[in-house]
């Protein structure tokens, strides 16, 4: 980066590990602060400390930039904290949902609101296609997106070039110049000290507080298929997030469901090959492949409950749909 003033924008990309390291700036404001970086608070900033998921202290951001979000807050916050930047002032927001962007509204904003002087840097991590699917697919199901098994999910409702997608809408907005892309795989366990080195160019670490966090877990293979059996009791995806956040935050450490089937990571492989190849030509550092380290190939079956499994699990999923049970994550 220059010496001048420097706006950095986190903008993801979804399923990379945002909610992780929008904890770990949350919990370094004031060291951050201390090397020159302003990271604004907001109300998130309380609930990231706590390691609980956020979308970052950039929602308005996003919403400035384009994206369509129900959020009440006045986005005039931030085009004053962005036009009033100083000359040695970094300036920085995190939230995924800046991948959602228009493309026009985004170039507005750099002509517009950032000063002419000042250097825009937008960081957005990307992962192996397999890795990125299950993540994906965990998602869906945790907010009763979806019912698919996961290899019916590849097949009927993943984009193997999503990430892709992502970056050429960014690319389009700022420039492929103004993007530093990394390889999230590559640094999974010390994304936080990635950032903070290669994306706001910190080199001494030792002011940070360092210790992990860990936000939004994947499921186990028995939660996906409780979370199946939950989901049409539900009426609104806030309950299936309340479900599934309870299993999440009671048991933090269990071993999230990590395997594909061959058959499966062939499907990707045939679909995949041109967005790898898009991602490494951009992306600075390791590359990124068809699947990482960190998944197992084999055709191990996705759990099926008993039916007092079931029966149980849907009891559970009325009482949080008719608001009998609550869940607290304090």
């Amino acid at each position: 980066m220059s010496g001048g003033p420097t706006l950095i924008l986190h903008a993801g990309g979804p399923k990379t590990g945002s909610s992780a390291l929008q904890a770990m700036l949350a919990r370094n404001v004031e060291a951050l602060r201390n090397h020159g970086v302003d990271y604004p608070t907001d109300f998130s900033v309380s609930a990231a400390r706590r390691g609980r998921t956020t979308s970052g202290n950039g929602v308005l951001v996003a919403k400035l930039l384009g994206a369509v979000i129900e959020h009440p807050g006045d986005v005039e916050v931030v085009t004053s904290k962005v036009r009033s930047l100083g000359v040695a002032d970094r300036l920085l927001y995190s939230c995924e949902m800046m991948s959602q962007i228009d493309v026009d509204a985004a170039r507005g904003f750099r002509e517009n609101i950032l000063p002419k002087d000042a250097e825009l840097r937008v960081v957005v991590y990307v992962r192996s296609i397999a890795d990125h699917a299950l993540s994906a697919y965990n998602q869906y199901i945790k907010s009763a997106r979806t019912r698919n098994t996961f290899a019916g999910f590849v097949v009927d409702e993943y984009d193997p070039a999503a990430q892709e997608k992502t970056l050429r809408k960014l690319f389009a907005a700022f420039g492929p110049r103004s993007c530093l892309v990394r390889s999230y795989d590559s640094v999974r366990t010390q994304l936080f000290c990635d950032f903070l080195v290669n994306a706001l160019l910190i080199d001494d670490l030792s002011d940070f507080d360092l210790r992990p966090l860990k936000v939004n877990r994947s499921l186990t293979a028995v939660e996906i298929a409780l979370m199946r059996a939950m989901q049409p009791v539900f009426t609104h995806r806030a309950q299936a997030r309340a479900a599934s956040d309870g299993m999440v935050y009671a048991t933090p450490d269990s071993e999230p469901f990590r395997n594909i089937s061959p058959s499966t990571l062939d499907t990707l492989a045939e679909r995949s090959a041109e967005s790898i190849e898009f991602l490494n030509r951009h992306i600075s550092g390791p590359p990124v492949s068809l699947i990482s380290e960190h998944l197992h190939v084999s055709d191990v079956p996705e759990v099926e409950l008993t039916e007092v499994e079931i029966g149980l699990a849907t009891a559970i999923a009325g009482a949080i749909q008719a608001g009998n049970i609550r869940i607290s994550h304090q």
